[in-house]
């Protein structure tokens, strides 16, 4: 199926551009119709044939063209794309994330912090009403605990910071 006529060596340039003509020369070398290689690279015929003659009407986004594009072209003989043509600004360390048990630790104190001030709030709009007993606030930290906890395992979770090794 590869062609020993057409240079595999392919730019990343090369790939961005899409070149209907390198892709049709590619086409008949490797002597394939345009059926069986939509079958082999999961396109339409129609795409297939696009792409080979240019527009972007079948196809979401240029984006999604390329990637078909580039599809073809592997399929075809040619080299696989780099994967990175640019490189990623310098991360922030893993280390420099603060401990799992400081954010739980910061997320009560805001948490029984925000609730003293509602508890505030609410006698000062109630004059006459009787003062919380303590028993009955450290009851309602409980909830409050409970959520905290899963808000602090969601947010880890999501930014994708290991827990459990």
């Amino acid at each position: 199926m590869r062609s020993a006529e057409i240079d595999p060596a392919v730019s990343a340039r090369e790939y961005d551009d899409c070149d209907p003509q390198a892709l049709c020369a590619r086409v008949q070398a490797a002597g394939l119709d345009e059926a069986r290689l939509a079958r082999m690279a999961c396109l339409s015929v129609d795409q297939v044939r696009q792409l080979m003659q240019g527009g972007e009407s079948l196809f979401y986004s240029a984006a999604i063209k390329r990637q078909a594009y580039k599809r073809l072209m592997v399929i075809l003989g040619a080299a696989p794309p780099p994967l990175a043509t640019h490189q990623d600004p310098e991360r922030p360390r893993v280390g420099s994330l603060p401990e799992p048990e400081e954010v739980a630790l910061q997320a009560m104190d805001r948490i029984i912090a925000l609730d003293q001030k509602a508890q505030t709030l609410a006698q000062e709009f109630e004059p006459g009403s009787p003062t919380v007993t303590g028993s009955r606030r450290k009851g309602s930290v409980w909830p409050w605990l409970f959520l905290a906890i899963i808000v602090v395992t969601g947010l880890f979770l999501a930014s994708g910071w290991p827990i459990a090794s």
